[in-house]
């Protein structure tokens, strides 16, 4: 099922803003730090595990 993915209402408007940006300042400037809940825990995890050490 796919439905969770439709567009909201005001993103088409959000992704003007946000590919005006882009074209004005070098494509990457702004983006979306989105993801799966996997994915993003994941990466979270990593992100701190060189500097987590439990007692």
């Amino acid at each position: 099922m796919i439905l969770h993915n439709a567009p909201r209402a005001g993103s088409a408007k959000l992704m003007d803003v946000l590919d005006h940006l882009n074209a004005k300042d070098g494509k990457g400037t702004l983006y979306f730090a989105g993801g799966d809940a996997a994915t993003v825990g994941y990466e979270a995890r990593n992100a701190f595990a060189s500097v987590y050490h439990p007692l």
